[in-house]
């Protein structure tokens, strides 16, 4: 999975949505030039939007299901094991 780091703030997002969506019109139309068309939205503004850090301090637009983080969790363990057990079979330490 890829992650931001936002050069004008200096928040990181755990995927490029977010960092997309953590970036604020400030008028109503667009101007001229749209470099300066847009600013970031504070901490607290994604606070409110209901936006959380996980564990890696990473900016998140949600929580990810429990049952989906467990099939995950599951899937990621069941990859290691058969790449373990394909190490094995062909006498790789």
């Amino acid at each position: 999975m890829s992650w931001a780091r936002c050069a004008a703030c200096g928040e990181t997002f755990n995927s490029d949505y977010g960092f997309d969506q953590h970036r604020v019109r400030t008028t109503g139309s667009p101007s001229a030039d749209p470099e300066y068309d847009w600013r970031c939205a504070t901490p607290a503004e994604l606070q409110e939007q209901g936006w959380s850090r996980n564990i890696q301090g990473r900016w998140i637009t949600s929580q990810m299901a429990d049952s989906a983080l467990d099939r995950r969790t599951r899937t990621a363990a069941a990859s290691e094991n058969a790449l373990a057990l394909d190490a094995g079979t062909r006498g790789v330490a």
